[in-house]
């Protein structure tokens, strides 16, 4: 069976994208913000952006 890149590329992120929530459940937004920027220089689709951009900032306020 042939997997290709992309399909590897997007259960990266999945898997990334739980990280960054079970962190982000812990209120480690530390944590959970490196996991986003991770997914981030992976370019992901820009709906998945624009939903991280929006998390990190609701963190960032937390922890500010």
């Amino acid at each position: 069976m042939e997997v290709s890149e992309s399909s590897i590329e997007s259960s990266d992120i999945d898997l990334l994208i739980d990280r960054a929530f079970d962190a982000k459940c812990k209120d480690d937004y530390i944590a959970a913000i490196k996991i986003f920027e991770q997914i981030l220089r992976q370019r992901p689709a820009k709906a998945i952006i624009e939903l991280i951009n929006e998390d990190i900032e609701v963190m960032l306020k937390k922890i500010s």
